[in-house]
């Protein structure tokens, strides 16, 4: 897993500010030759009530590889350290599959796909549960690599993938209450894709990659909405409208090129991209009374003033040089846009991410690219049994998309929880700061100690406020035995969490939480024949705390805790 934070990773998709990319591992070598191969795994935890199987096969033959993964996991609700039952719940079916063919040593085609099922899953944070999630993803890939000449890859990818989600209030305080409600929303998340990409090599010191990339993504949404009356249900008079997503259709193409040099013994990375986004809705979808509240001045918007279209550039540099054998210097910097989402930009009064409160949030059709300015710097060093690094950003984000009052627009559904509200998506600027330091030393050939930290600070300019869901200062310190030949392994962590009293503006749902320390422990042993056997405990003082990013109660206010005391073992078999 390869994270870039900031305007980083600029090859690898456009509308981002920061990005994750997922490597599985080449198909050809992790496939023994002529053979099957896998493993299967079970585990359960206690508390969470969670049991899971896992299985994995690969194999080749000829010029032919293949992996097969399955993977089926359920949960149940949990007490938190103070005894409190918190009602979750999951049950998560998926099966994946991936297919090579070697064209011939520096040639391959790939293609994979995979079905996920997610049902009865319970949000304590939320207004809704979740009926159903059924997620289906296809990708087809081809790559060259060489090594040498002027051409060194070429890598082709086309991808698409959809989920078809349900969500409804059965088994919330608004299911039963004296005038029942029924609230449901039915939702289709569509994306289709694909990316081309070649890295030349001019010069022994001079390597360049250029690509395009693009995707389409299709939103739609709605919720219908009844009272229950006299054992009847019924639209009520005050309910305006169940669009939720009218439709929304974000087109995102983008071309970039990356240069990478050694100058003397500095190595030089420079990037850019320019993104087109084209950006709107079905317009037999959108709604009179939407087209009311989404302006922020309160003239109705026009139908036609819906579609958006975008020209986006970004870039950055980063030199990375040798301070000594053992010490490195990294300074970077750079720009990076972020365009608005479906919710952002045409929600009706529903729920948003960004927020801990279930209140009623409006999307802003004319918002504009979200805009990051960040300069980096960090230092490592790599000794014999010694690693340290230390790193730290500042940031400045020009038409920072956040959140504000609407004062002119009345809740949909009349319910107390939305006393505060509604509330719009706009643009405003806002600063972070931040830094991350780690540091692992091998105390002796079978026992490493390794501490950690991180720190955020931001400042959102437009109300001279904390930034909203900033997560407090946090640090790690862990002892891990294991004797050479590593069939056997103990370790042990402690986490340190800050009290976290930086908040935004309380009618935005944020709250002070608690600082807390927890200990966690685990080990594991092969004891031959493909068989392993690990477990341990989380939270083993069973402390009672919140993640200050965690969604409130909707009906109590009250932050979710997270887990108590919980106790897990599982067994691996390996073939």
């Amino acid at each position: 897993v390869e994270v870039a934070k900031g305007p980083y990773a600029l090859t690898w998709g456009g509308g981002q500010l920061s990005a994750i990319r997922v490597e599985t591992g080449d198909l050809f070598r992790a496939a023994r030759a002529e053979a099957l191969g896998g493993q299967l795994r079970s585990g359960y935890d206690t508390n969470v009530e969670a049991y899971d199987v896992t299985g994995t096969a690969a194999g080749r033959r000829g010029p032919v590889a293949y992996r097969l993964n399955g993977a089926y996991r359920e949960g149940e609700a949990y007490q938190a350290g103070d005894g409190t039952s918190v009602p979750a719940q999951f049950l998560n079916r998926e099966l994946r599959a991936k297919i090579g063919y070697k064209l011939g040593d520096n040639q391959r085609l790939t293609a994979g796909g995979g079905y996920q099922r997610q049902d009865d899953v319970r949000y304590p944070g939320r207004l809704l549960n979740a009926e159903f999630f059924k997620s289906g993803r296809a990708r087809l890939g081809y790559e060259y690599a060489s090594g040498r000449g002027l051409v060194r890859s070429v890598e082709a990818t086309a991808y698409g993938y959809q989920t078809l989600h349900t969500m409804n209030n059965e088994g919330k305080v608004t299911y039963a209450s004296e005038t029942p409600l029924r609230v449901s929303v039915a939702s289709d998340i569509t994306t289709f894709g694909g990316r081309v990409a070649t890295e030349l090599a001019p010069a022994p010191d001079l390597r360049l990659t250029v690509g395009a990339d693009g995707y389409r993504a299709y939103r739609d949404a709605e919720r219908p909405f009844q009272v229950v009356m006299n054992g009847q249900p019924m639209v009520p008079p005050f309910y305006e409208s169940d669009q939720i997503w009218p439709g929304v259709s974000i087109t995102n193409a983008g071309v970039f090129a990356q240069v990478t040099r050694l100058l003397g013994t500095v190595e030089a990375t420079a990037t850019a991209r320019a993104d087109g986004v084209w950006a709107g809705a079905d317009e037999s979808q959108v709604t009179d009374v939407y087209l009311d509240i989404a302006a922020p001045d309160d003239e109705a918007l026009d139908p036609d003033a819906l579609d958006q279209r975008e020209l986006n550039v970004s870039g950055a540099l980063m030199l990375t040089a040798p301070l000594s054998d053992a010490w490195s210097l990294s300074v970077g910097g750079g720009t990076a846009v972020r365009t608005a989402g479906a919710l952002e930009r045409f929600a009706d009064r529903f729920p948003a991410n960004k927020a801990q409160t279930s209140a009623e949030f409006i999307g802003n059709p004319r918002l504009e690219p979200e805009r990051s300015w960040q300069a980096d710097l960090e230092v490592q060093a790599r000794y014999d049994r010694v690693s340290v690094k230390v790193s730290g950003f500042a940031r400045h984000l020009s038409n920072y998309i956040t959140l504000e009052e609407a004062p002119n627009v009345e809740p949909m559904l009349p319910l107390p929880i939305f006393a505060d509200g509604p509330f719009r998506y706009a643009n405003g600027a806002a600063t972070f700061y931040g830094g991350e330091t780690s540091a692992s030393v091998a105390v002796s050939p079978s026992l490493t100690a390794h501490v950690s930290g991180s720190y955020l600070w931001g400042k959102n300019l437009e109300t001279d406020r904390p930034a909203l869901g900033v997560a407090p200062l946090r640090g790690d310190l862990g002892l891990r035995w294991e004797p050479q030949g590593g069939r056997v392994y103990v370790e042990g962590t402690l986490t340190a969490t800050a009290r976290q009293d930086r908040v935004a503006d309380k009618r935005l749902g944020e709250q002070s939480t608690n600082g807390f320390l927890t200990l966690d422990l685990q080990g594991g042993v092969d004891i031959g024949r493909g068989i392993s056997l690990d477990g341990g405990v989380t939270n083993l003082t069973d402390t009672n705390y919140v993640n200050h990013l965690n969604a409130k109660n909707p009906y109590t206010g009250t932050p979710i805790p997270e887990p108590g005391r919980v106790l897990f073992l599982g067994a691996t078999y390996a073939f």
